[in-house]
């Protein structure tokens, strides 16, 4: 038996980009003076529902500031989302594996679970431009 592979199907977090989170949570908690860990447990909390589609954005960022007690919603989501541009390096060897794929004729995609915030950062860093295909969670 033969089998031909046609496609290749990659992650980006934390596999075509590397995983910028610890950063985001180290800045966030600068900014307003918390704990890098506390807004990674209080941002994890929340995390799953906006995965799914079980609440939107702006309540996403409505619940983490309740849960971090940060007035300014405006704020937090502006420092987030800076420091995942910031953060948001591509793995030199994944893009480097990408290339010589396709170079070989093979197409290769993105399958992603993501959040619309985090949607939108990617696509301004260029994260998915790499690929033919792009499928996302949001």
């Amino acid at each position: 038996m033969i089998i031909l592979i046609k496609v290749v199907i990659f992650d980006i977090g934390g596999v075509t980009i590397k995983y910028p989170m610890l950063s985001v949570y180290k800045d966030v908690g600068r900014e307003f003076k918390i704990s890098a860990k506390k807004v990674k447990q209080k941002y994890l909390e929340i995390d799953p529902l906006i995965v799914i589609n079980k609440i939107s954005a702006k309540e996403f960022w409505l619940r983490l500031a309740k849960k971090l007690r940060i007035e300014d919603v405006g704020l937090l989501e502006t420092v987030w989302i800076e420091s995942l541009k910031e953060n948001t390096p591509f793995n030199k060897n994944v893009v480097k594996l990408i290339n010589g794929l396709k170079e070989k004729g093979y197409k290769v995609a993105t399958l992603s679970n993501t959040t619309k915030p985090h949607e939108k950062v990617h696509r301004k860093a260029g994260c998915y431009k790499f690929f033919s295909k792009v499928f996302l969670s949001d």
